[in-house]
């Protein structure tokens, strides 16, 4: 029963917190799409590029 009620309880949250975060427009496409053009162009700071060596 205290399963059911802290799984309730958690899904409650979780779906509060997501109404929230639309609200305050906390996912703007515009924003993501302009960041994943720039990703695409650029390496993420302290990845280290794939460099392959042929034996």
């Amino acid at each position: 029963m205290l399963e059911v009620w802290i799984l309730q309880y958690a899904y409650r949250r979780a779906l509060h917190r997501k109404r929230r975060l639309v609200a305050n427009h906390f996912y703007r496409w515009e924003e993501l799409e302009a960041a994943l053009d720039m990703g695409v162009k650029r390496a993420l700071p302290g990845e280290m590029p794939v460099i392959a060596h042929l034996s």
